[in-house]
């Protein structure tokens, strides 16, 4: 059996299930799967970690949506929480105002939030930059 299978684009849809094992960055990445995809990716079982919870709970914050004023989306400590919030709070209609803990907001996110204004995301800093 081959280790990889390449998969081109076709006529059909594909339509099937893939078996990933349990663990905090495959889960968080099928929420986010999920959510862009408005449900038609089922993310299955997930890992039960902090930081996969903290990210189901900050999409459905988001899917609420935003009207005038900031929503606070909190990231506590979750560094790639943060970064996959970031991206995807800058694709959706709304005011977001991502933060973290005291740690989290000495994290580099620069190049993060240059490339997403580089592709028209309206971003700033209320803190320092970078």
């Amino acid at each position: 059996m081959p280790d990889t299978i390449d998969i081109a684009p076709g006529k059909a849809y594909l339509k099937g299930k893939i078996l990933l094992p349990l663990s905090k960055s495959i889960s968080n990445r099928l929420l986010i799967m999920h959510f862009l995809s408005h449900g038609k990716v089922s993310p299955g079982s997930l890992s039960s970690a902090d930081d996969t919870i903290l990210m189901g709970s900050l999409l459905r914050i988001i899917s609420s949506g935003s009207k005038h004023e900031p929503v606070i989306l909190d990231t506590q400590n979750a560094g790639t929480v943060f970064r996959f919030i970031t991206a995807v709070a800058s694709i959706v209609p709304g005011k977001w105002l991502l933060t973290g803990d005291e740690r989290m907001k000495h994290r580099p996110v620069q190049a993060l939030v240059d490339a997403l204004k580089d592709m028209g995301a309206d971003i700033e800093y209320t803190g320092e930059i970078g």
